[in-house]
């Protein structure tokens, strides 16, 4: 009889603990009508604000470190040494491509490429900064020519993103290309500019088909910009703009504004 009172003290015990925890941490999740889940926590308060709140925190904190990062960079702006003086390594064009760029109808594969991540992939060593406020970079290319990269810096944060690219690899004037003109084959243009080898190639590895293509030729004199579509198994020349004030598209902008693409005299190629 001893034994079965203690037993039933402690199961009263374990009982009046046990709902008074409940009744202390336990919510009501079904809400006033009877839908809806709530996240609370032993302390009754709302955890989903508090998750909300540190996963804002921990991205305060990675754009942080990803801007100081990006500052490092920019800090190496030099508009004085040559970029033979300042690039000690060479890039392959044809992986910058396919890295980047393999979509002839899709400009960077629709991604907003950062300066960091882009100093990790190829590496920065020779950045510059025009009186017109443009960034860009220039990479030596192991198949011969510079490559030039620009960048823009967003208005709400100190974060930079890839704007454009331009190969060059033969120093050319508008006049070369006065034998080209509409129904023209790619290839003729290739003749002038051999730097077109690489939206051919771009043409056609990708693995979808695609109808048309458009290449840019950076210029002593400007930007020039040819469309071709495909015409009885042929890429031909459609259409042909050229910018004599270096006018290049933003294509890091919805809006693709306009921006001034002229290069410093030091890095034209030789």
């Amino acid at each position: 009889m001893k034994n079965m009172k203690k037993w039933m003290f402690l199961l009263l015990a374990f009982s009046l603990l046990f709902f008074g925890s409940c009744k202390k941490n336990c919510a009501d999740t079904s809400g006033a009508s009877g839908i809806g889940v709530s996240s609370i926590n032993k302390n009754g308060s709302d955890t989903s604000t508090a998750n909300v709140s540190e996963s804002n925190a921990i991205n305060n904190w990675t754009n942080s470190i990803e801007s100081a990062n990006e500052k490092k960079i920019l800090n190496l702006i030099n508009n004085v040494d040559s970029y033979d003086r300042l690039i000690s390594k060479s890039i392959n064009i044809d992986s910058f491509i396919e890295m980047y760029d393999d979509d002839p109808d899709f400009f960077l594969k629709g991604a907003a490429i950062r300066l960091k991540q882009l100093d990790e992939d190829i590496g920065i060593e020779c950045i510059r900064k025009t009186d017109t406020g443009m960034i860009y970079s220039v990479h030596k290319v192991r198949q011969g020519g510079l490559l030039y990269i620009y960048y823009n810096t967003t208005d709400n944060q100190n974060v930079t993103y890839v704007r454009n690219w331009y190969y060059v690899k033969k120093s050319l004037s508008f006049n070369a290309f006065t034998q080209i003109s509409e129904g023209s084959n790619i290839t003729d243009v290739e003749k002038i500019d051999p730097a077109t080898s690489i939206f051919i190639k771009k043409f056609n590895n990708f693995s979808e088909r695609r109808d048309s293509i458009r290449t840019f030729h950076y210029l002593n004199d400007g930007i020039l910009s040819y469309l071709f579509e495909y015409t009885d198994g042929k890429l031909v020349v459609s259409s042909v703009d050229f910018d004599e004030n270096f006018y290049a598209r933003d294509y890091g902008s919805a809006k693709e504004r306009l921006i001034n693409g002229r290069v410093l005299s030091i890095d034209r190629l030789k």
